[in-house]
């Protein structure tokens, strides 16, 4: 973990988080208003493309707040154009196996530590003005995040945590609980939270979901050190409700 590193925490023992799902760069200014520490812009499950995410990454950084991307998958090419944006971090999913964690460090550390791509023509390399030893310096600040979202993740973990150029973990506890077929509230899943939280423990610091600012609270006493709470999407919705709240009753015009 690099001690330049442009962390979700920040220079905190904890930083919260919400997802941004819709590509409406304005809506990073409410995010930082409201006193979010950091947003991370989801390829994966949002409504973004690489316009959007990369306008989203200006509009966050520009009000101070720090701007990680979700990207689709572990590839080259579909990593890329989040550190060409000047993303903060990546947060990658389904980080399954060693191998994986391995080739998303490659894509994303430059010569020796990796083979990240690189152009002085992007964002990130200051639309031409860097030098390529100042371009090199800042990629030194990029946030690696490992989603660990499967059984396979956590039967893994041991290798992934060991992986150097990993920076840290988010537990994708939806899809963990998906793809292991049982309940969040289930024991089983519980253990898996456990190995995870055991594995990086001293080692990677950790983050997860969380309902709420209460929620959030609970992580960081547990040792955790970021969550994500809610996003646009939910807010919009939550927001919507409660908007609503003892309207009158919907009869008929003729009733």
């Amino acid at each position: 973990m690099s001690a330049s590193m442009v962390a979700p925490w920040g220079d905190r023992r904890f930083g919260i988080g919400t997802w941004s799902k819709l590509p409406v760069p304005e809506l990073m200014e409410v995010v930082r208003f409201a006193g979010y520490d950091f947003v991370v812009i989801d390829l994966e499950h949002g409504l973004h493309d690489a316009r959007s995410m990369a306008l989203g990454v200006l509009a966050a950084q520009s009000v101070g707040l720090r701007a990680f991307v979700r990207v689709l998958g572990h590839s080259v090419a579909e990593l890329q154009g989040a550190l060409d944006a000047g993303a903060d971090g990546v947060f990658v999913p389904h980080v399954d196996s060693r191998r994986t964690a391995e080739a998303v460090v490659a894509a994303c550390r430059f010569a020796p530590r990796g083979s990240r791509r690189g152009s002085p023509t992007t964002r990130f390399g200051g639309w031409s003005t860097s030098t390529q030893e100042e371009l090199v310096g800042a990629g030194d600040t990029l946030t690696v995040i490992a989603q660990v979202e499967s059984p396979a993740a956590v039967a893994a973990i041991d290798d992934i945590v060991a992986v150097d150029g990993i920076d840290a973990l988010f537990i994708g506890t939806y899809d963990l609980s998906l793809s292991s077929g049982v309940d969040s509230a289930s024991p089983q899943f519980a253990s898996h939270i456990e190995t995870v939280e055991r594995a990086a423990s001293g080692v990677l610091a950790l983050g997860s979901p969380a309902v709420d600012g209460v929620d959030a609270a609970r992580l960081a006493e547990g040792g955790y050190r970021f969550a994500m709470v809610g996003s646009d999407v939910t807010f919009l919705g939550e927001g919507a409700r409660r908007g609503l709240q003892g309207r009158p009753q919907r009869g008929r015009s003729d009733e």
